[in-house]
């Protein structure tokens, strides 16, 4: 059978440089069972390509939801939310149709059906299913009331308190 990749593009969002060495796992989910995929870390391009599935022929009408997890964010960033595709194969083993089932948050996805033409080969696969993970380099940070000596944070004017 043929194999189904997923290709992780990580970047930062102000600077469009790709942030290398930040780590991806991938969790499928199939008739109410769960596995987790090998952990995969982005390059220096900011990719990172993992193989999820395999087409399999004789599954008609399957239904597999992959979710994809940042395990571990660079010093200064964010990690993203998790994101969760469902995706349904015709008789063929092919991808008949998807969906995004949790926040997209301000990713990039593009699936391919087997057979499109305008799917894209990465780090040498053809990626059957590709996210784009922008951030923007900047801390979650919360000022609570009794903190009143935050001149040296660098937050001054912020009007938003816990």
């Amino acid at each position: 059978p043929e194999r189904v990749y997923l290709a992780i593009n990580k970047y930062d969002w102000l600077t469009n440089n790709p942030i290398q060495d930040v780590e991806f796992k991938v969790t499928v989910e199939e008739n109410g069972t769960s596995r987790d995929i090998n952990s995969v870390l982005t390059n220096a391009q900011g990719n990172a390509v993992v193989q999820i599935d395999t087409f399999k022929e004789e599954a008609q009408g399957r239904s597999v939801i992959y979710t994809i997890h940042e395990v571990a964010a660079p010093d200064s960033y964010r990690k993203t939310q998790d994101l969760k595709i469902e995706v349904l194969y015709d008789a063929k083993g092919g991808i008949s149709s998807w969906q995004v089932l949790s926040n997209e948050s301000n990713l990039n996805y593009t699936v391919y059906r087997r057979g499109n033409t305008s799917i894209q080969k990465i780090e040498n696969v053809y990626a059957h299913m590709k996210v784009s993970i922008p951030n923007d380099n900047t801390y979650d940070l919360i000022v609570k009331d009794e903190d009143i000596n935050y001149k040296g944070l660098g937050v001054q004017g912020i009007r938003a308190f816990v």
